[in-house]
């Protein structure tokens, strides 16, 4: 493998060594961001090793390069490999795609490389990295990214540059035998390597990216569901938090956010309440998704009339939302039988589910109130469900018809509740106690059996989810058991439904509320007896929510949770609803800032001109625009201040003397001056020593090498030594002495 030291030109400009370390870790970047994102570890130790090479090489202003036998024999190789990968099922087309192009960086990492080369390897780790994206929507990727394209636009300016000037280093005047040397090209195209003017324009490139990255990413038209990551197949990482469709068996790892969404006030409850605040709940079950019945009715509309006396024992309920994106649905304790809201009227759906009637615009957190029924309930409160609520005593359930299990889940159930199955068939009497024995059996199966994980990259899609769980899996988050428990309980004839919202817990002293977080969303079953109504069981795991470890670990570890929860709900959640909320909500805030502004405006002229006084809006509106009057000129200032000290520092770069060594060029000046001879305007030094040697009659080479030293002052920033300055003072002498005589 030869090794061959950089040319006189190369180290001189500095341009190679400055391009070839940014630029091999672009190259790196990209192929160890995709492999990472991929899965293929074979790909990140390779890269790493060529590159770790080739820079340990640029650092010491050496190239490292290989015969061309070998180069083009590593090229048909890289194209077998695409072609067999594109052949094989095994990896998809985008990615051995990817796998050929990090193959061709490498090789070009190992031969000569020329400007040309660059390019091409800057473009492909740009591909390199675009198809990474297409696999991957993780934070840390998000991260990297940022770091790429900071080094990538470095490279890319070092590179423009370098073009540059390897044309000036080929360059030369029509009267010049050959290229000037190597030292005088680096003299006159750079005198120092531009670091400080590289980063202000790395500066203003990366800030028009970003800023044309966010506008285009909330502006783009964009779909539910047709990210490219999800048409390739590959894993997407989710969150928790409360959703509005229950559907199992992604392969993918969730995360956990103490993001605060709600804040619940108990008229008469303090600390140590804990309870089941319901969102939603679903009835059917069919390839690993949940459904609900459909169709809502205004409680003022189809409700019975409410008798004062079953509200004296209600668990008044004060809810304020923080989160819109929880909106339209509203949470309460089950079962809520009223519920009042001042920006909109409230729907009861056919399970009680709370939903507003309109949209709101959630400028400031949503109150209202709710009144439910604490358990068990008396008699005349099953009467007014029974009355109000169709579903509140459903008829029996054809399980063929609401729900589509595996014939091994029903058969684990049957195993599970055989002795209880027995009973029942043999005593329908106790029909409603050994419904609820079987509930209570299959929630403790499930309990001491399987394992709370968020982490579930190991589902499999093609499966149904709750068969997965039970016999593949062994693990899952709360809809994983709570759609286990609920499937198994309608596969053996109990009535039973999901329910989602969240498990209240956490009570704040101070302010005397409730607090719900995003990692509080659960999810139950509920099973019906007509004798003692809907009952809650929690089948999930007593793991749930436990956290390992403390202190600072367990701080770090929750701050990367959370940031991985923003990331995932706010970026890549952020679908064609998101957009449209998010233009509303922007459209509502201009709307009712304008109209606002607008009222101040003509009720403070309406104030002045007519009543004659000053009212507070029209100061706070004069202290504003004097305020930004102020910012705009101290940024004027600030801009001129800046113009001047750079138009004083290249002043004094390009027209600053050493007259230390150098005071016999005024002099010689001053007397050719008294001499007649008088520098006209365009005229040189060396124009004027000519004349004044022919007018005078005076050494034209002494006058000659006393310009030639002023020059090599002026313009080639040299100071004279002290001899040099001394004959030079020697020879004005003799000069003066030869006009005097």
């Amino acid at each position: 493998m030869p090794i061959e030291g950089f040319s006189e030109i190369e180290v001189v400009l500095k341009a190679r060594r400055r391009l070839e370390q940014p630029l091999f870790v672009t190259v790196w970047l990209g192929a160890v961001c995709f492999s990472l994102a991929e899965g293929n570890l074979f790909y990140v130790v390779a890269a790493t090793f060529a590159v770790a090479i080739n820079l340990l090489a640029a650092y010491r202003g050496r190239e490292v390069y290989v015969s061309r036998l070998f180069i083009n024999s590593a090229l048909v190789v890289s194209l077998a490999v695409l072609v067999l990968e594109c052949i094989s099922s095994r990896v998809a087309t985008p990615g051995a795609i990817a796998h050929f192009m990090i193959l061709i960086q490498m090789i070009k990492l190992f031969e000569r490389k020329a400007n040309r080369d660059y390019v091409q390897m800057l473009a492909l780790s740009l591909l390199c990295m675009v198809a990474a994206a297409l696999f991957c929507q993780a934070i840390w990727f998000a991260a990297v990214l940022i770091v790429y394209s900071v080094v990538a636009c470095q490279a890319a300016m070092v590179l423009s540059l370098k073009y540059g000037l390897d044309a000036s280093a080929r360059a030369r005047l029509v009267t010049e035998p050959a290229p000037p040397e190597p030292r005088q090209v680096a003299w006159n195209v750079i005198r120092e390597w531009p670091a400080a003017a590289l980063a202000r324009r790395l500066g203003w490139v990366l800030a028009v990216m970003i800023l044309t990255g966010v506008a285009t990413f909330f502006v783009a038209p964009r779909s539910r569901g047709s990210t490219v990551a999800g048409i390739l197949g590959a894993r997407g990482d989710a969150t928790t938090g409360f959703t509005h469709n229950v559907v199992l068996g992604q392969s993918r790892k969730i995360y956990t956010s103490d993001h605060v969404l709600l804040w619940v006030t108990l008229e008469g409850r303090g600390q140590g309440f804990v309870g089941y605040l319901r969102g939603e709940t679903f009835d059917y079950y069919d390839r690993s998704r949940w459904s609900k019945i459909g169709g809502s009715k205004r409680p003022d509309a189809a409700a019975p009339r409410l008798n004062p006396d079953l509200m004296d024992n209600a668990i008044v309920q004060h809810i304020s939302v923080v989160d819109a994106e929880l909106l339209p649905t509203l949470f309460a304790i089950y079962p809520a039988v009223q519920a009042d809201c001042p920006e909109s009227p409230v729907n009861f759906g056919m399970n009680l589910d709370l939903t507003l009637a309109r949209t709101v615009l959630l400028n400031r957190p949503l109150r209202y109130t709710v009144y439910s029924w604490p358990q068990p309930l008396s008699a005349g409160q099953k009467a007014y469900l029974a009355a109000r609520d169709e579903m509140y005593e459903p008829s029996p359930w054809r399980p063929e018809q609401t729900i589509r299990a595996s014939r091994a889940v029903v058969d684990l159930a049957m195993e599970w509740c055989r002795d209880l199955l027995v009973a029942r068939e043999a005593d329908s009497a106790r029909r409603d106690e050994l419904d609820l024995a079987i509930a209570q059996r299959i929630t403790r199966r499930l309990q001491e059996g399987y394992a709370y994980s968020l982490d579930l990259s190991d589902a499999e899609p093609d499966r149904d989810g709750v068969e997965d769980f039970l016999f593949h899996l062994k693990r899952g988050h709360c809809e994983y058991f709570a759609s286990a428990l609920t499937v198994m309980c309608r596969a053996l004839g109990v009535n039973a439904r999901l329910a989602t919202g969240f498990l209240v817990e956490e009570y704040n002293p101070v302010g005397g509320h409730y607090v719900v977080r995003d990692r509080d969303a659960h999810a139950w079953t509920e099973v019906f007896t007509p004798a003692g109504g809907w009952v809650i069981f929690d089948a999930t795991s007593s793991e749930r929510g436990v956290a390992g470890g403390g202190g600072w670990w367990k701080t770090v570890a929750d701050f990367w949770s959370t940031l991985h929860f923003l990331w995932y709900k706010h970026v890549v959640g952020y679908d064609a609803e998101s957009q449209w909320r998010l233009l509303r909500r922007s459209a509502g805030w201009v709307a009712s800032t304008a109209s606002t502004a607008w009222s101040a405006a003509v009720g403070s002229a309406t104030n002045l001109l007519v009543r004659g006084y000053v009212d507070a809006a029209l100061v706070r509106l004069v202290a504003a625009t004097g305020l930004l009057a102020l910012v705009a000129e101290v940024l004027l200032c600030i801009r001129f201040l800046r113009r001047h000290r750079r138009a004083r520092a290249v002043e004094r770069e390009l027209g600053a003397l050493p007259w230390g060594g150098l005071r016999f060029i005024p002099r010689l000046f001053e007397l050719l001056e008294r001499n007649g001879i008088v520098r006209h305007p365009g005229q040189t030094p060396r124009e004027l020593a000519a004349e004044a040697a022919a007018r005078l009659s005076l050494p034209r080479e002494v006058l000659l090498g006393l310009i030639d030293l002023y020059y090599r002052a002026r313009w080639g920033q040299f100071a004279p030594t002290e001899q040099e300055s001394s004959a030079a003072q020697t020879q004005v002498l003799r000069i003066q002495e030869a006009l005097s005589g």
